[in-house]
């Protein structure tokens, strides 16, 4: 025989129908085998809103939703009634308006004794409030949940006996304790703490707001041993939870870990102590004043032994407090300026008095940007430059000097030289002349000391015109102008092969050798290069000597060369061969005067340039020179 509930006689049905219209949170009606409303109801109708002319002999579907209807619900449940016996479901179901309402059916199958199926009773209740209900406090447990998963600290929550009843996932990895096994827990077992000193059990919070009623804090250097041992310093706060009588339900407990907190507090105090140490122990006074009323906030070491003045006496004061009341006001207006422009303000230059006497400062004002963005202290570096300043002086001086008296022996040794001059060549044509004369009258040793004499006279002519060339270097006045060092180059090789026609040597030019440069100068400034490159090239070499002239960049400068493939020199001597009367034949003295090269580098140090060299002995020699921009 099926499940369900048998038929057997009227009186039965009598009472069944007596219970049903007894009960008023209930609907109860009997449905025929096809699912027809048989029987209704008050209560049916306080709940669905059909009368019984309404309803009797209609289908039980009229009660769902469209979508249940769609998805062929009514006649599956009965199917199930049918089936088991029993059919019981939660939903949505429609009343004669069409408003909805939330509810929970059972459907039984009603069957003979012979077991044939009769019909069924459907018991409907609504529950729309309590679901409701259940809705609110749902979306109430889910808003809380989320607000205490998203707090950064842990959170323990306590019945009135202390018992664990919620903990949050910051709380769960503190203690070690998930909430399903800490849930019923006494909260001492969960949240056990002791001194991180003595190690002594702590009180339990929780324990102390029960007894007392009133939120407590924990003390410091309090520690929470977590499940599996470990320990994290921890702060926190425990306040009693009250309904709305203020009756005491439970306890809220909130703790965060604070090692964190403690170690960067430590870093910045350590960074704090080194930095104050690098400004005490500073060289330079550096100080700090108040944005408003310029009081000094600050001073280091150096500041009070320039001042002569004692930190203690020195804070709280202003500049008027310490110095005259020009020089204070001179101070503060350049405090003023700095605050104002928001930008640092540079002093090449200040005099001060101090307890030591004048001294002179190179300062550098700083603001300092408060918490809103705007200047709200001054910060001040006073290098003490007074010796520097003096040494400078003495150094102008001392080369005030030596220009007057590199003047004085230019001067001399230029009227020097125009003495010489006319005696040599007198000299110089006297010897011709006694060798054109009386060339047959001289033994041969007459003759050589006659060519000797002669000689000799020309090499000093060839000096004296090297002095008085390096002279007009420092007393002519320096024209600067567009030069091409190329085309000088070229018409200085055309007169040294013009003097050696038998000699072949190949010489490179560069294009756009172009400087600004005073053109005579220009022109001795190659002329003395070339010559000695010249002098050089191919010298101990078969074949065709080089010469190049050319340029190259670097340094943010560009450099002019003149470079031969001659007897080149060692480097040991570079430093040296631009002193004047430095000579180096091909055992390692240049043949000459030795003015060359001295000359040279006055002109390009005139020109505000430097000049170099470089070589290597048999492998040639390049000597490099810039010359400066024009100011």
């Amino acid at each position: 025989m099926r499940a369900g509930v048998p038929v057997s006689h009227a009186p039965v049905d009598e009472r069944l129908r007596l219970i049903a219209e007894s009960v008023r949170d209930y609907a109860i009606f009997i449905l025929d085998p096809s699912g027809h409303v048989a029987t209704w109801t008050e209560a049916a109708r306080g709940i669905k809103g059909y009368t019984a002319d309404e309803i009797i002999g209609r289908h039980l579907s009229v009660f769902y939703t469209p979508e249940d209807l769609q998805a062929n619900k009514p006649d599956r449940e009965l199917a199930g009634a049918a089936a088991e016996g029993r059919f019981e479901d939660e939903g949505w179901r429609v009343r004669r308006d069409g408003s909805r309402f939330w509810a929970d059916v059972v459907i039984t199958a009603l069957r003979d004794a012979g077991g044939r199926l009769v019909g069924f009773v459907k018991v409907t209740r609504d529950l729309t409030e309590r679901r409701r209900i259940e809705l609110a406090l749902r979306e109430s447990e889910e808003s809380l949940s989320a607000t205490l998963n998203s707090i950064g600290d842990g959170v323990l929550a306590t019945d009135h006996e202390g018992r664990v009843v919620r903990i949050n996932p910051v709380a769960e990895k503190l203690t070690g304790w998930t909430l399903a096994e800490a849930r019923g827990r006494p909260s001492s077992e969960v949240f056990r703490i002791v001194h991180e000193v003595t190690r002594a059990p702590a009180e339990d919070p929780v324990g102390r707001v029960l007894r007392e009623g009133k939120a407590v804090a924990l003390a410091n250097h309090t520690a929470l041993v977590a499940r599996d041992g470990t320990e994290t310093p921890i702060a926190d706060s425990a306040a009693p939870i009250r309904d709305a009588e203020g009756k005491v339900l439970g306890v809220v407990l909130v703790f965060r870990d604070v090692g964190a907190e403690r170690a960067a507090r430590a870093a910045l105090a350590e960074a704090n102590r080194f930095l104050d140490s690098i400004i005490e122990h500073m060289p330079a006074m550096v100080f700090i004043k108040d944005g408003r009323e310029l009081r000094f906030e600050r001073i280091n070491r150096a500041g009070e032994e320039l001042l002569g003045v004692g930190r203690a006496e020195l804070l709280g004061k202003n500049d008027y407090d310490f110095f005259p009341p020009e020089q204070a006001a001179s101070f503060q207006a350049r405090d003023r300026e700095t605050l104002a422009r928001g930008a640092v303000v540079d002093i090449a230059e200040e005099p001060i008095r101090t307890a030591g006497g004048e001294r002179w400062l190179h300062t550098r004002k700083v603001p300092m940007r408060g918490a809103d963005g705007m200047p709200a202290h001054l910060l001040g570096i006073s290098v003490d430059i007074t010796e520097q300043r003096q040494t400078a002086a003495a150094l102008r001086r001392a080369a005030q000097a030596a220009e007057a008296a590199n003047r004085e022996l230019e001067s001399f040794s230029y009227s020097v030289a125009h003495d010489l001059r006319a005696p040599l060549r007198a000299m110089s044509g006297f010897a011709q002349v006694l060798l054109e004369d009386y060339e047959n009258e001289l033994d041969a040793e007459g003759v050589d000391s006659l060519l000797e004499v002669h000689t000799n006279a020309v090499r000093m002519g060839a000096l004296i015109d090297a002095l008085l060339s390096l002279s007009r270097v420092t007393r002519t006045e320096l024209r600067r102008e567009p030069v091409d060092l190329g085309a000088i180059a070229r018409g200085v090789v055309a007169r040294l092969a013009a003097a050696e026609p038998g000699r072949a040597v190949e010489t490179v030019i560069g294009e756009g050798l172009r400087a600004h440069m005073d053109p005579a100068l220009a022109r001795t400034l190659m002329e003395n290069l070339l010559g000695n490159a010249w002098k050089f090239t191919g010298t101990g070499k078969s074949g065709t000597a080089r010469i190049e002239v050319g340029a190259v960049a670097g340094d943010g400068e560009r450099a002019f060369f003149v470079r031969d493939d001659g007897a080149g020199f060692d480097m040991a001597y570079a430093g040296k061969l631009f002193a004047p009367f430095q000579r180096l034949h091909s055992t390692g003295e240049f043949p000459g005067t030795g003015i060359g090269l001295a000359t040279v580098q006055r002109i390009v140090a005139r020109h505000g340039g430097r000049v170099w060299a470089e070589g290597r002995p048999g492998q040639g020699a390049a000597f490099y020179f810039t010359v400066g921009e024009p100011t």
